[in-house]
Parts: structure tokens; sequence; C-alpha cells
């Protein structure tokens, strides 16, 4: 739960959340130690096995005696020890936090070493998989993770591809914006010479981000091209986008 299934973002994110679960994992662990020394197993690291009750004992079954989980209660009975973390000699706060510290740093370090073996097999895949269509060294681009909401709204999803691969949505000085008509079946997309500041993309533009990507860079050339006052051919925005759908494939 505290790790999450989310997808992460960079390798700080990762130690981030290698850190949170390493440090409560110790935490929880030093106050097991406290509490329950005769149940803890020796020598195991604090990665969360030896928790209260993982050697078989359920201290909630002894009815009559304090509550174990009064840390207020059982911890104030308790002599505090002069090792500190725990093992049998009672709770010390200086030793709780040196182990939250230590699994804290141990688990980021851990996180942070899995997330780029990760990266390093997924850029060997894709290294692989360029060579084998193009017989050259080349990364092919991963796309995005579209969302509910870009599902729901096309627009962001444009913008959004758009961003990604660094296009600049303005000509001759003017914004030029992406709208979506789900009733444009003429091509994945137009732009046109009485209205050159607006791109219209229909549903053959979202079959995949690529064919999106290559559609708004082919509309954008034109749009440009309208914007300052000359012809539009197809020539050059037929080549603007073969130039982006070549990088996307790992060819540039």
């Amino acid at each position: 739960m505290l790790y999450g299934t989310g997808k992460l973002n960079g390798v700080k994110d990762a130690f981030l959340r290698g850190a949170g679960v390493g440090a409560v994992s110790s935490g929880l662990r030093n106050i097991g130690e406290a509490l329950w020394p005769e149940e803890m197993p020796k020598g195991r690291g604090a990665a969360g096995a030896g928790l209260p009750g993982h050697a078989g004992r359920d201290p909630r079954g002894k009815c009559g005696s304090p509550d174990p989980f009064d840390l207020a209660e059982t911890l104030g009975n308790r002599k505090i020890s002069q090792g500190g973390a725990g093992y049998g000699g009672g709770f010390s706060l200086g030793g709780f936090l040196k182990d939250v510290a230590i699994g804290g740093i141990v688990g980021g370090l851990g996180s942070a070493a899995f997330y780029g073996a990760g990266r390093a097999v997924d850029a060997l895949k894709r290294h692989v998989a360029g060579r084998g269509v193009r017989y050259r060294e080349g990364r092919i681009v991963d796309p995005l993770e579209v969302t509910y909401d870009m599902r729901l709204n096309p627009e962001e999803y444009a913008y959004a591809v758009a961003n990604k691969y660094g296009m600049n949505l303005r000509g001759s000085g003017q914004r030029i914006s992406i709208t979506f008509d789900p009733y444009h079946t003429k091509g994945p997309g137009v732009s046109r010479k009485n209205n050159p500041t607006k791109i219209v993309l229909g549903p053959q533009a979202l079959i995949s981000e690529e064919e999106l990507a290559r559609t708004i860079s082919h509309e954008l050339n034109h749009a440009r091209s309208w914007l300052k006052g000359g012809w539009a051919p197809e020539n050059t925005a037929r080549a603007a986008e073969n130039a982006l759908g070549d990088f996307i494939n790992g060819g540039r």
C-alpha cells in the first residue's frame, strides 16, 4: 500500500517510495522487538518479517491482560535499553529513530537500484526491437499512459501528445488550436486556408499515438504555410510527418 502500483516517475520517485516502505517496516520491527522480544526471530533484517505475531503468538488472545497495542501503558512499564534498538532491551527512542533512518536509506537505495535495472532491461528490449526492423541503433519511443480523462476528451490527449514531442503550436506569431470532430471522416485530420489557426482531428487520428502525432505534425505544417500567406504543399507536410514517425520508431 505504501509503495503503490502507479508508474514510477524517475529514480527519485523510486527512491522516495522505497524509503517510505523501508522506514515504516524498520519502525514496526523495532517496536515489535521492544513489545514482544521473546517472539521476534533474531538476526533478521528490518524488512518487516518478524512483526508481532510472526512466530505464531497472537497477543490479542490473552484475555484480562493489558492491551498490547496501548503503547503508552506497555512501553511505560519497560526498562529503556542502553543498546538502543529492541532485541529484548525495551524501547529506545534513539534506537527507533536510528532504525527508521537506516531502513529508509536501505529501502530507498534498493528501490532505486531495481528501477535502474528495469530501465536498463527496457532499453535493451527497444534496442533489439529497433535493430530487428532497421538494422541500426535507435530507441523506440514509449507511448503515453493514456488516462481515462484523455479517452473522454480527445483534445486533451492530442495536446498531451503534441507537448510530448515538442510541437510548437504556433505559426507567424499566432496560436494554433486543436479540436476534435467525430464526424470528420475524410482522413485523420485537416487544416484549412480560411481558418489556418485551427487543426481539426477525426476519429482516424486516434488509432494510435503514432498516428495522432503524425497527423498533428502534418496539419501543423499546413497551418504554418497558410499563415505565411502561401500555399500548403503536400510534400513538405508529408516529409515532416515521416520524419516524426521515423523518430518515434527509433530511426533518428
